[in-house]
């Protein structure tokens, strides 16, 4: 190899990390390993150690680790110094995130457009794409593209997300392209995950989340939430979409009752104010930033009193989370008819939104004009898994959430305000013909909805003021 020096990298578990280091011996022909990957499998070590072993093996190689942004790029780049940085082995540049070796060698961590820019300048030997889901295909084509002309080998590997280019060179792993292997690695097949937490995971999370994250199965839609197609109202055109204020044209549609979820800015977040009606209609939206609390209090009060002033009922939920006692009674202290709830967010009340937003979403429920803000919330949203196997709900890195953090204060409560209408209605026509024929499954159906009545109405009033 060149170094006078033993090294020894660390052993890989027996739940796949070891398939990942020894691929290409085995396979001999294929040039990619295609390996849809679970949460907390240990990928990304896994690539680690398969990246350490070709370039100590292999002098003059040229190696990139590509990823969707800077921090997870950073994750590659800290495993492999932990194994490399050995004097007269290899020398580690922390601020190109570059590890140059003694022999000749070289890795170089990529994210986002540099990613594409220097793949296709240089010559790749060996490859990871880490968070394949996430990463434009444009930057796959480059490498693609590159490889095919120098023999370069490479995973690519990440949690699925969706029908893209990552399920596309998946199907031709499977269906037996030579150019590709394939490995599926889910989250059971960890020895060091614990069974119970990942149990407790497939009892909480929809069914769609549980075989992208813990599966490593590939479903239709790239969002947590579903399928996002038949939420958009194409009826209602926007002189822009990237607008930061819009309200329905219809005043009966704003009319009806009306649930305002509103995310107060904190530092450099936005303000957002998210309403929809009883009947799934988003009615209102506007968002701003850098306005001090009493300023945007008063903002709050303006666009209730023009704009909902003559609505049926109008309810407020808003993030209370960390924002103070004061911050709390200028909301309580508008000069508005509303009744007014604050919502403290956790990973239980974010989850429990989470599951109704979807709810509303897959039964084609709610339907909102085509606000890019929105609509890109919506899809960098996702769900994380810490190390102890409890779930957190955050905007992926860099994105923001406050838009999908209003809707969620706003649409599930809609949404559940609807049920118990129809419900009420459903009843009131046994009470008018009770020997008529309603279908007593459909009852049950509601009795389901509402079971956990009792645990929500404890968890607002511990949240309130007074």
């Amino acid at each position: 190899m060149g170094f006078n020096a033993r090294i020894v990298l660390p052993a890989p578990h027996s739940g796949g990390q070891d398939k990942f280091v020894h691929w290409n011996e085995k396979t001999g022909v294929s040039q990619c390993l295609v390996a849809p990957a679970g949460t907390k499998v240990g990928k990304s070590f896994g690539c680690s150690l398969w990246i350490a072993k070709e370039v100590l093996l292999n002098p003059n190689q040229f190696a990139v680790w590509v990823a969707p942004t800077y921090s997870k790029a950073k994750i590659g780049y800290r495993y492999l110094k932990s194994m490399l940085d050995i004097p007269g082995v290899a020398r580690c540049v922390d601020g190109k995130l570059e590890i140059n070796l003694s022999n000749g060698s070289t890795i170089k961590f990529l994210h986002g457009r540099d990613a594409e820019v220097t793949i296709e300048g240089e010559g790749v030997d060996l490859f990871v794409i880490d968070e394949s889901g996430k990463i434009d295909k444009q930057v796959w084509f480059s490498l693609f593209t590159t490889i095919t002309q120098t023999g370069g080998i490479g995973i690519i590997t990440g949690t699925p997300r969706g029908f893209n280019w990552y399920y596309d060179v998946y199907n031709k792993a499977v269906n037996g392209d030579p150019f590709f292997d394939h490995l599926t690695l889910r989250t059971i097949d960890n020895p060091y995950n614990d069974p119970e937490a990942i149990a407790r995971a497939k009892r909480l999370l929809p069914p769609m989340l549980f075989d992208q994250y813990y599966l490593a199965k590939f479903t239709s839609s790239s969002t947590i939430w579903g399928s996002l197609e038949d939420i958009w109202d194409e009826t209602i055109v926007l002189p822009d979409q990237n607008i930061r204020f819009w309200v329905h044209p219809e005043a009966e549609q704003r009319g009806k009752e009306v649930h305002h979820g509103i995310d107060l800015a904190k530092k450099r977040d936005y303000t957002v104010i998210f309403s929809t009606n009883q009947l799934g209609r988003v009615v209102g939206y506007a968002r701003f930033k850098s306005v001090p609390y009493p300023q945007q209090a008063k903002r709050i009060e303006n666009y209730m009193k023009k704009f909902f002033s003559h609505t049926e009922d109008n309810f407020i939920r808003f993030d209370c989370t960390g924002i103070g006692e004061a911050v709390g009674d200028l909301i309580y202290d508008l000069n508005i008819d509303a009744s007014i709830t604050p919502v403290t967010f956790t990973n239980a009340s974010k989850a429990d939104m989470v599951t109704r937003l979807t709810l509303a979403i897959e039964q084609k429920w709610l339907k909102a004009p085509r606000i890019k803000t929105f609509e890109h919330e919506l899809a960098t949203y996702e769900v994380k898994v810490t190390k102890s196997g409890l779930h957190s709900y955050n905007a992926s890195h860099g994105e923001h959430d406050d838009t999908v953090c209003a809707a969620m204060l706003s649409v599930p409560a809609a949404y559940q305000s609807s049920m118990s209408m129809e419900a009420n209605e459903m009843l009131k026509s046994i009470e008018d013909d009770p020997y008529g024929d309603i279908v007593d499954n459909k009852i049950y159906e509601f009795d389901d909805f509402f079971e956990d009545d009792e645990s929500e109405e404890e968890f607002e009033l511990e949240g309130t003021y007074g």
